[in-house]
């Protein structure tokens, strides 16, 4: 079986999924969680609203069964895109930023724009790590096609380098792009 760098869920969904308009972006911290052996971190992900309790999850996270090609001990991510009901971000969010789109979107443009530039092939280091790099690259490239504020995306890439809800600076994590 080959790898898949893009999964939606549910799979059945894949087309409907795409052609949901998106009104607003929302770049989103999770709950802390260990990393390494005395470090702390949030996970960060992307949430596209695309009507007023329904959201569109984009979420890269290691597979932790693939191996990295280029992170010792690490492992290739998979890009979620998830369908969701009755949300749209999580209620264990620690810190939201909100982007407002710049023209008129569809989950597909977003999804076509990563896998065209590649966002679709990350790897996390061996603890598992390195989801905000990824949702700061990714902030960079929907402000270069013009998806998004600018100014909205650099507080959200500002945001993405500290730990929440403590606000103390935190360097962004290691992944890499294959």
């Amino acid at each position: 079986m080959s790898f898949q760098t893009v999964q939606y869920v549910p799979p059945s969904r894949k087309d409907s999924i795409q052609q949901k308009e998106v009104i607003r972006i929302f770049a989103v911290a999770h709950e802390q969680q260990a990393w390494g052996q005395d470090k702390l971190t949030n996970h960060w992900c992307l949430y596209l609203q695309t009507s007023g309790d329904t959201s569109v999850c984009v979420d890269m996270s290691p597979s932790h069964t693939y191996p990295s090609t280029r992170l010792p001990g690490g492992s290739k991510g998979i890009l979620v895109v998830s369908e969701l009901a009755d949300t749209t971000i999580p209620k264990n969010a620690t810190k939201v930023t909100e982007i407002q789109p710049l023209q008129e979107l569809r989950v597909q443009h977003i999804i076509d724009a990563l896998t065209e530039a590649g966002h679709d092939r990350y790897e996390f280091d061996h603890d598992g790590v390195g989801c905000r790099l990824w949702v700061s690259s990714t902030l960079a490239l929907l402000q270069t096609n013009g998806y998004g504020d600018s100014g909205q995306i650099q507080e959200a890439q500002a945001a993405i380098r500290k730990l929440w809800p403590d606000e103390t600076s935190l360097e962004l994590d290691a992944g890499a792009f294959f």
